[in-house]
């Protein structure tokens, strides 16, 4: 008889243990943040000065890089809650990459192919969400 081995098992069981840690890490890290920054708004006199309009996704991002959100607690507060939050959103796209690093790996095109085809998906939401979010659309 040919049964397959349990160690011919072991890599499939790896990566599978490699993914679920990318979204677990990207949940908590995000998780962590929010919940650090929800803590020191908590914590101040003054309540937290969140934006009446909610930023664009490109315009967050440049002013986390940049560091643009000033020194102040509040404003330490609202950094972590929107990176955060920006973690939160780029979770599935970690995931994604990692499956379809994971099929390549074991070489398993067909199931490449597909996890491609989602983060092709994911990436192409992306980017109709950032070109219709532009100030003073309206859907």
């Amino acid at each position: 008889m040919n049964n397959p081995t349990p160690a011919a098992a072991v890599p499939s069981q790896s990566y599978e243990r490699w993914i679920s840690k990318t979204l677990r890490i990207g949940v908590g890290l995000s998780t962590i943040l929010m919940v650090g920054g929800l803590t020191i708004a908590a914590l101040q006199d003054t309540p937290v000065a969140v934006p009446l309009v909610n930023p664009s996704l490109v315009e967050l991002f440049a002013r986390l890089v940049a560091g643009s959100f000033g020194a102040t607690a509040n404003a330490v507060a609202l950094m972590m809650m929107y990176t955060g939050l920006l973690l939160l959103m780029l979770t599935p796209f970690m995931r994604v990459t990692a499956t379809t690093i994971s099929f390549s790996l074991l070489r398993d095109w067909r199931f490449v192919s597909v996890s491609l085809l989602v983060l092709a998906m994911l990436v192409g939401q992306l980017v109709l969400s950032l070109a219709t979010s532009t100030p003073g659309h309206t859907p």
